[in-house]
């Protein structure tokens, strides 16, 4: 257990003291088993309690808005990522980056999503940004005009979490992204689980008629990818 009064109080300092980290968990090709992307997950190394998962200091985060600060960070921890694959003539992938309604929902994070694609001279399609399904519904409006003024700027749009609501797919027909991530606790039951595995196949169907490719989360086993 954390306590989120000390959490809160270290947040800013452990910013100054490079405790955030930022991982890539890869996504594959279903067909050909190549790395085709990889999502940007950020993780607090505590001095004390060890690794802290965002689970934990994103809602946090969240309520404090010390989120847009690490928004700016993970942005900006990519992009340099990204500049030395280029550098060092390495594969480049896109890489998503997942982001709260409160960044999204300011001009300020557009500006700095530009601004930071100029500085690090970086293509605006090896960056995707991913919002969950319950942010999108939750502020519907607002968020459609903010993603809109993302995709002017070429960067990816993902609507992640696809399944969690069953009240979603109306919503998926004006959403203005091109990838569409099915939520993985759909999924973890597929190999056993005959009406889950009919559900996954239609979304992915769905996907595919709006025209937007599909990310299936929590692919572990050959058996599962076959299905």
């Amino acid at each position: 257990d954390y306590d989120e009064f000390s959490l809160h109080n270290e947040m800013y300092s452990a910013m100054q003291k490079d405790e955030f980290e930022v991982y890539y968990q890869p996504v594959f090709d279903a067909k050909t088993k190549e790395i085709v992307s990889a999502e940007a997950l950020v993780r607090w190394v505590h001095p004390e309690h060890g690794i802290i998962t965002p689970d934990v200091f994103i809602p946090l985060m969240e309520k404090t808005g010390f989120i847009v600060e690490l928004g700016h960070f993970v942005l900006e921890e990519v992009l340099k990522q990204q500049k030395r694959w280029e550098l060092f003539q390495f594969k480049q992938i896109v890489i998503a980056i997942n982001v709260a309604s409160i960044e999204l929902m300011t001009e300020e994070f557009i500006e700095n999503v530009e601004k930071q694609l100029n500085d690090y001279k970086v293509y605006p399609e090896l960056i995707r940004f991913e919002i969950t399904e319950n942010s999108a519904l939750d502020n519907e409006g607002n968020i459609q005009k903010y993603l809109s003024k993302l995709r002017k700027l070429g960067v990816g749009i993902t609507l992640d979490d696809f399944g969690r609501g069953y009240n979603s797919f109306s919503y998926l027909q004006q959403f203005p992204g091109e990838l569409l991530k099915i939520d993985k606790k759909l999924v973890d039951s597929i190999v056993t689980n005959k009406e889950n595995q009919r559900v996954v196949k239609a979304m992915i169907e769905l996907g595919h008629t709006l025209e937007m490719k599909v990310v299936v989360e929590g692919i572990e086993n050959q058996r599962m990818s076959d299905l």
